[in-house]
């Protein structure tokens, strides 16, 4: 896996074309990884983000598996 570009959320908006609201969601979802202890703020890695393309927002990451409860 490549080193993690990272950007912030309004970067990460603007590269997927979804709003930034869309972008926090994705990340409390665990559908991208949040760098938090980042110097200036929580920061999200562009290789983890789908790009939109010709102005048409990119798609939805996928959910994380999960793994079965204990009995």
């Amino acid at each position: 896996m490549p080193a993690p570009v990272l950007i912030t959320t309004a970067d990460a908006s603007l590269w997927t074309g979804h709003p930034q609201g869309t972008i926090r969601r994705w990340a409390h979802e665990g559908r991208i990884t949040r760098h938090p202890h980042h110097p200036r703020g929580v920061r999200l890695d562009l290789n983890e983000l789908p790009p939109a393309v010709n102005g048409t927002p990119g798609a939805v990451p996928p959910l994380p598996t999960r793994t079965a409860a204990a009995a």
